[in-house]
């Protein structure tokens, strides 16, 4: 992961080891867009797709961990405001990344734990480029 200069191809490491090592069918990570905006810029897993270029809820989670520089975990589905295509996910871990400790997140990783069998709701069609495995 450190040996590569394309930073795209490096933060998708990041989350492919996230939800690896947390043994998790889905994981993504939250980046700053445009004008102000946070957005899903890169998912691994289970339906991966379909959450790529969504703008996490700004009361959600995610969002709170941005705001906060603190992890949670979140109950499922993950927390009070929830985007349509992660309702069927179950309990979440966020953690936040930050430049130092001074400095507020810059990026925030989440994996999701499988809450049902059924795929979550999309308009996307599904990609699940990894078998389901449960958390420890």
């Amino acid at each position: 992961m450190l040996t590569t200069s394309d930073e795209e191809e490096a933060l998708q490491g990041i989350v492919d080891a996230a939800r690896e090592l947390a043994h998790a069918p889905t994981a993504a990570l939250v980046l700053p867009g445009i004008d102000d905006a946070w957005v899903i810029e890169m998912a691994a897993g289970d339906y991966a797709s379909n959450i790529i270029g969504l703008e996490p809820p700004a009361k959600g989670s995610a969002m709170d961990v941005i705001r906060t520089s603190r992890g949670i975990v979140a109950p499922a589905p993950p927390g009070r405001h929830v985007l349509h295509e992660i309702t069927e996910y179950g309990p979440s871990l966020y953690a936040p990344s930050r430049p130092t400790a001074r400095q507020s997140a810059s990026s925030c990783c989440g994996v999701t734990r499988a809450m049902t069998s059924s795929p979550p709701p999309t308009s996307r069609s599904p990609s699940a480029s990894h078998t389901r495995r449960r958390w420890r």
